[in-house]
């Protein structure tokens, strides 16, 4: 016997469109799903990440910040070490803060300083043949130095600004009268205009009077 389908077509039609509609909106759901859940973890990888990156920044910032002072701090150590080496060179028995203390001492309130320089220098004889030693501790010969003789010779130069040409005499004078320096060479003296005022410029060469004079002895 055959069975009659009394569901008309139309109905059929409309119900498999409705299936099919149910269908893509539970697909277009579940991928609108999947597409928040995966906004929200790029989102939190992305805030991870900057997280990420601004830790290695300070980290860098860190870095380079320790890395700043220990250049400073080995530039420091360099130049303190520098120093020390020249005041190795330096040491041959001369106090050169009394050598200093000294030339304060001796200047006028009429000059002003501008220039104070130290060099040392072998002191050799220039015949190169055999010596007897002479101190040199004064313009004297009968004063005593009471700097330590050494066959190392300083060479101090002084240059300033004087008042008058006779303040310049005065110091030289003064430098000759003192044990601490010998061999007093007076180097310039001119007539300069400072602010209106006529004053002096000068610079004087000395040795400070610790080291050993050579002289040739017969052969």
């Amino acid at each position: 016997m055959r069975e009659i389908d009394f569901i008309p077509l139309w109905y059929k039609a409309g119900r498999k469109r409705r299936v099919s509609y149910h269908r893509q909106y539970a697909v277009m759901g579940s991928v609108f799903a999947l597409m928040l859940i995966w906004s929200f973890i790029s989102g939190l990888s992305i805030s991870n990440a900057k997280a990420d990156i601004r830790s290695i920044e300070d980290k860098i910032n860190t870095q380079i910040a320790t890395f700043d002072e220990f250049n400073r701090l080995e530039n420091t150590i360099n130049g303190i070490s520098n120093k020390a080496e020249i005041l190795t060179k330096l040491d041959t028995g001369v106090d050169i803060s009394a050598v200093i203390a000294e030339v304060s001492f001796i200047l006028s309130e009429r000059i002003v300083l501008s220039g104070f320089e130290l060099s040392n220098e072998l002191f050799t004889d220039k015949s190169g043949k055999s010596s007897s030693r002479v101190s040199i501790g004064s313009r004297m010969a009968r004063e005593k130095s009471s700097l330590p003789e050494n066959n190392t010779r300083f060479l101090v130069t002084i240059a300033g600004v004087a008042a008058d040409a006779s303040d310049v005499a005065g110091l030289i004078a003064k430098l000759e009268d003192s044990a601490y320096f010998c061999r007093i060479i007076p180097g310039f003296s001119r007539n300069r205009e400072i602010s209106g005022h006529l004053a002096t410029e000068f610079e004087i060469k000395c040795y400070i009077a610790n080291y050993i004079e050579r002289k040739q002895t017969g052969s």
